[in-house]
C-alpha cells in the first residue's frame, strides 16, 4: 500500500511539472506568417492571451492546458467558442491539431519590446 501511494504521489509531481513547463513554453507571441497577415496568438502567463486575424480584428481569449491539449475559449461577438487542440513543439514552432487532423502552424516571435 505504501509503495502504491508513494508511485500515486511521483506520478502526480510529474504530471503538475509537465503542464506547467508545456504552459511556460507556449507563453508568448505565434503567428501564422511575419508579416502579420493571418492568425496571430498571444499567450500570457495568467491564462488569458489574445486572437488577432490579419492584423487588424483583436479577440480576448483564455486558454487551459491539460496534458498535450489545449483548450482556447475565445470570445466573439459576445459568444463564447471553444476550440480544443493536440499540440506540440517543433523547434520555434507550436503545432496545434484540431480533432479532424486539420493543422495550423504557428512560429514564434521575438519580443522586440526592450
Amino acid at each position: 500500500m505504501k509503495r502504491y501511494i508513494a508511485v500515486l504521489a511521483i506520478l502526480i509531481v510529474f504530471c503538475v511539472c509537465f503542464c506547467s513547463c508545456a504552459k511556460s513554453e507556449i507563453v508568448g507571441k505565434w503567428a501564422q506568417s511575419s508579416d502579420g497577415l493571418g492568425t496571430t496568438l498571444q499567450f500570457n502567463e495568467d491564462g488569458t492571451g489574445s486572437l488577432i486575424e490579419d492584423g487588424k480584428t483583436t479577440y480576448n481569449c483564455t486558454y487551459s492546458i491539460k496534458g498535450k491539449i489545449i483548450t482556447i475559449i475565445t470570445t466573439i461577438d459576445n459568444r463564447e467558442v471553444e476550440n480544443k487542440y493536440s499540440f506540440k513543439f517543433v523547434r520555434n514552432e507550436l503545432v496545434l491539431t484540431r480533432e479532424n487532423n486539420d493543422r495550423i502552424v504557428l512560429m514564434k516571435q521575438e519580443n522586440k519590446e526592450k
